[in-house]
């Protein structure tokens, strides 16, 4: 059985321990404006004497101001209280918090989900990349550093204001191009590159975007920790060592074997596809496109970041081209729109608005050639058919030619 002990002794087994875990708030990421302003609410949060005195004495002029005045107080309390346990807590806590909301909505989809004992934990490396480990009678899920810090940099980036999307373009292009640098030199001292320490993550305008940028997150990490889930219920073989990315080697030439790897290619479209299905079929029609979006975001990062790899040529290794794990999600995103809701002004949809800004900074970063180039569709096409009659039995309508 996977348990909390397990995760202890893997990370100590890499020479870690949870307090090499990112915090939950990550203020090294925060301009020193934001900062000030944190700071600044902090302190509107603990009420001076003058400040208790004005309350309540506004407070006996109506008849439930005593109650309205000591609700307030513990409002307030209860704010402070939260930002003091998110500095000093460790991601996993939010790990935690996502994981058993999730798994309370998978099992109210049409996925089969067997009772397997799973332990979920951020493991500090800066891999783009979540993993399954088999433990016992159970899995370690971990989720890397890199994953969780990147889906929320660029989340912000592609929520921000529409009018500066070459700005946010441009942002995207960097943050991804100094991860790759960083990896590739091996750089241990920070979770991302000096780069993206430096950017203003402060660039939501409302209300609204704030809330869409953090639901964009949100269903980002969820299919990270789901496609884990998808490789377990099917039952595919788990090494433990493989990464989502591509690993920098120093011969150029080098290429992909796609034989050799192509069973474990097909696990990893496969466990991508009853990811996404779970998501979908445990999510309401309003909160659909969000749950495509986060997909959409978490593969189309992972093409980003590849194409840097050796100067775009795919490497040995035992996931697909990032590209192909694009292609089949979109399939997927197309059926469905088709299928399950009507698509008039989809194009507004915020799983469309991520995919054409992803889009558009692989193009700037490398090229349309590069965009079209990278996969055979009708070898695809006829992996995906089968893929979905194997792990979507129940849906004919969905999938049917």
């Amino acid at each position: 059985m996977a348990t909390r002990e397990d995760y202890l002794r893997f990370l100590a087994e890499k020479r870690l321990s949870e307090d090499d875990v990112a915090p939950i708030m990550r203020r090294q990421y925060w301009s020193q404006e934001a900062l000030a302003k944190l700071e600044a609410y902090k302190a509107s949060l603990q009420p001076n004497f003058v400040d208790l005195y004005d309350g309540l004495r506004d407070a006996v002029t109506s008849p439930f101001g005593i109650l309205e005045f000591f609700l307030g107080l513990a409002r307030r309390q209860e704010a402070g209280d939260n930002i003091a346990k998110m500095e000093s807590s460790n991601a996993n806590l939010l790990l935690q918090g996502m994981v058993r909301a999730l798994e309370r909505r998978v099992r109210q989809s049409r996925m089969p989900v067997p009772d397997v004992p799973i332990y979920h934990g951020v493991y500090p490396t800066r891999r783009f990349n979540a993993v399954a480990h088999s433990r016992g009678q159970g899995y370690l899920v971990l989720v890397e550093s890199a994953t969780l810090e990147i889906i929320e940099v660029v989340t912000t980036l592609v929520c921000s204001d529409p009018n500066a999307r070459t700005a946010v373009v441009n942002d995207i292009e960097t943050v991804c191009r100094s991860y790759w640098t960083g990896l590739n030199g091996k750089r241990r001292d920070r979770y991302l590159p000096a780069p993206v320490e430096e950017y203003e993550l402060q660039l939501v305008s409302s209300a609204e975007e704030y809330a869409k940028g953090v639901a964009l997150t949100s269903a980002a990490e969820e299919f990270a920790i789901a496609h884990e889930w998808g490789h377990i219920n099917l039952g595919h073989r788990l090494v433990g060592t493989a990464c989502a990315m591509p690993q920098p080697v120093s011969d150029s030439t080098q290429v992909v074997d796609r034989e050799q790897y192509e069973g474990a290619w097909e696990e990893e479209f496969s466990a991508d596809l009853w990811a996404i299905g779970a998501l979908l079929g445990s999510s309401s029609s309003e909160n659909a496109d969000m749950a495509l979006a986060g997909a959409l975001l978490f593969v189309n990062l992972g093409r980003q970041i590849e194409g840097h790899a050796v100067g775009g040529l795919a490497q040995v290794s035992t996931h697909p081209p990032a590209a192909e794990r694009v292609w089949m999600l979109d399939r997927f995103a197309e059926r469905y729109r088709r299928t399950q809701y009507d698509t008039k002004g989809s194009q507004g949809s915020m799983s469309m608005q991520v995919r054409a800004v992803m889009d558009e900074a692989f193009i700037r970063e490398f090229g349309v050639e590069a965009l079209d180039r990278a996969v055979d569709e009708e070898k695809l096409a006829k992996l995906y058919k089968s893929l979905t009659r194997y792990i979507f039995p129940y849906c004919k309508e969905l999938f049917s030619t």
